[in-house]
């Protein structure tokens, strides 16, 4: 309700709302975590040097802050460690698998970002192609993690379903995007070659 009244375009970004449960994760204070080094090392407090920059190999954005968001809240049950850490083994033991999933999320746009600014009405045109292009990768993200699994294995390993399920191609927007905006459209609306000739009714739609 106070968003609502008070920031209408915030409140517009929340589409749930979980309770943050302290219990789950072991408690490190500002002062633990500099001595610890997680994301800053040395007196000068540098990102070299520190655990994040060590094992920061993410290949996106959202791989980066998700690396930082659980360094900094390292989970305290032993069930959901072995959880993350089967997915992880699951990925990097076939090299054919762990080499076409980075090539595929190097090529992948910030989607976080991009659907809140799509959510708060503050996205240009060339922000919406990004977003078409990067769930047009879903299917073959998908289609990765299930490399080398048996042909009459319909579904996935169980050590990587939760994470597969979670990835929807999105198919209408992906449609929508793509019969209303040009491939190459300009920075701005005012710009111009923005919708693509004979769509007008389709922009209506996605407006």
């Amino acid at each position: 309700m106070y968003l609502r009244e008070n920031q209408a375009a915030s409140a517009a970004l929340v589409r749930s709302i979980r309770a943050h449960r302290a219990a789950e994760y072991v408690g490190l204070d500002p002062h633990t975590m500099r001595n610890l080094e997680l994301f800053t090392s040395g007196r000068d407090l540098r990102r070299e040097g520190s655990l994040l920059a060590t094992l920061d190999l993410t290949s996106t954005a959202m791989g980066a802050r998700l690396l930082r968001r659980r360094l900094g809240q390292p989970l305290v049950d032993i069930a959901a460690i072995d959880q993350r850490l089967d997915a992880v083994a699951y990925c990097h033991e076939s090299a054919l698998r762990r080499a076409r999933l980075a090539e595929l999320l190097r090529a992948m746009p910030d989607l976080e970002r991009l659907a809140g600014r799509i959510v708060a009405g503050s996205a240009q045109p060339r922000e919406l192609v990004a977003l078409r292009r990067g769930l047009e990768l879903v299917p073959d993200l998908r289609a990765a993690l299930g490399e080398g699994q048996s042909a009459v294995d319909s579904g996935f390993d169980a050590r990587i379903a939760e994470i597969a399920v979670r990835l929807r191609a999105c198919d209408d927007v992906v449609a929508a995007v793509a019969q209303a905006i040009d491939d190459e459209p300009g920075a701005t609306l005012d710009a111009g070659n923005v919708v693509r000739p004979g769509s007008r009714k389709s922009w209506t739609t996605c407006g």
